[in-house]
């Protein structure tokens, strides 16, 4: 675990400093675990231009200092996920700023503002949830990429999340490159982040982010899956969140309240509109209602979130991606 001091939640890392000269910055991939085979092959797939997968690592300790803050958008650069001809999605800038002053980007302004956000056992250093809502606006409801680092139960880690906005409090994030732990905490925490009214707070306020987690994907609901094997039966599903099976019988759906063996005896049964009369017709009924954006089922009355999905990538190329990827191939060693 990092001895750094910590910034206060919710408070900016950084500001605005003088040009200083400096050398150019060099990323080791070795605190992520790639051998040095890996490191050259990712080196010669950036300066070819050809596809480059996302990853994530361990998050490097590095001064609060305008040198501090140029290594952890140069570690991102090296960890983002690169297509070919600077498509793909768009990354967040490291210059996005109102007033574009000079500063140390890549292009010469003022670093995007950063900002760490701190509870429920983690920690986020990301850009500003403001910076990145306008940023969003651009958009217009595009999906993007977004550097963040954090320490979590279990260790730190450094990568890129992917985040689309559907509404004013609903995101959809995704961990590119993550474990499985270190997604769960981190992709969690940033969702609170962006949806929380009062971000500054979220994570104090949030809980176990676990248990956030599994709510909502409980909330996701279900889909049926068509069920072949049957001219009566053709459909079925279980909603996990409330326990309920579905049954789609010609065109009406149907919901009971009943085990999870039960419905995988009726899906799995060599005869599934039998097995449906023997072991489900006449047990307890409840409301289903059906979701019009993603089209799964869930019991009526409860919670509902249509599960996190993302929109296609661009075709058109990316100047901020282009320069990310130029930086990048120069700082990987």
């Amino acid at each position: 675990m990092s001895t750094q001091k910590r910034q206060p939640a919710g408070q900016p890392i950084g500001g605005q400093f003088a040009q200083e000269p400096r050398g150019e910055s060099t990323i080791s991939l070795g605190p992520s675990g790639r051998t040095l085979e890996e490191r050259d092959v990712r080196r010669t797939a950036l300066e070819n231009g050809g596809y480059v997968s996302p990853m994530a690592g361990r998050a490097l300790d590095a001064p609060a200092s305008s040198e501090g803050r140029g290594q952890w958008w140069d570690t991102h650069f090296v960890r983002a996920e690169y297509q070919q001809v600077g498509a793909g999605y768009p990354q967040m800038p490291d210059d996005y700023t109102p007033s574009m002053t000079s500063g140390h980007s890549i292009s010469g302004n003022r670093r995007t503002h950063r900002m760490a956000y701190a509870g429920a056992g983690v920690t986020l250093r990301m850009p500003s949830v403001t910076s990145l809502k306008r940023f969003a606006d651009e958009q217009h409801g595009r999906t993007f990429d977004v550097p963040v680092s954090a320490e979590f139960p279990g260790g730190t880690v450094s990568g890129w999340v992917r985040v689309t906005r559907h509404g004013k409090h609903e995101w959809s994030v995704s961990g590119l490159g993550f474990g499985e732990q270190e997604k769960a905490y981190v992709t969690e925490a940033v969702s609170a982040v962006l949806e929380a009214r009062r971000p500054s707070r979220a994570l104090a306020q949030v809980g176990n982010l676990l248990e956030r987690r599994r709510a909502r994907f409980a909330a996701g609901g279900t889909k049926i899956d068509p069920t072949e094997r049957s001219s009566f039966i053709s459909g079925v599903g279980y909603d996990r969140g409330s326990g309920s099976m579905l049954v789609k019988i010609g065109s009406r759906s149907y919901g009971y309240k009943v085990s999870m063996q039960k419905f995988e005896a009726v899906r799995g049964a060599k005869h599934p509109g039998q097995a449906y009369n023997a072991i489900v017709k006449g047990q307890t009924r409840t409301e289903i209602a059906s979701c019009e954006k993603c089209s799964r089922f869930y019991s009526a009355g409860t919670a509902h979130r249509c599960p996190s999905r993302h929109r296609d990538p661009s075709e058109a190329p990316s100047r901020q991606n282009l320069a990310a990827r130029a930086r990048a191939t120069k700082s990987v060693v």
